[in-house]
């Protein structure tokens, strides 16, 4: 499968190191801004033991929110 579509910049925020006793080493942040929305989103990439990265996105206007990253934006789609 093509897609047609070039993508978002991201620009990198930062790096948080986790310090708990879980599988969790590290959190990087990212920020994007899509045109088509009109929102800012928070990526966060969370970076656990044997290589593996679960990925979390929320539109910025929603960071206070218990279920941020559950939120419908209702804009049709996420791109």
């Amino acid at each position: 499968m093509r897609w047609n579509f070039e993508g978002y910049d991201l620009k990198f925020i930062q790096r948080n190191r986790i310090s708990d006793v879980s599988d969790h080493v590290y959190t990087y942040i990212y920020k994007f801004y899509s045109p088509v929305t009109g929102f800012h989103y928070i990526i966060n990439a969370d970076y656990h033991n044997e290589n593996v990265f679960a990925i979390k996105f929320y539109c910025k206007r929603d960071r206070k929110m218990l279920n941020k990253y559950s939120k419908i934006v209702n804009k049709g789609r996420c791109w």
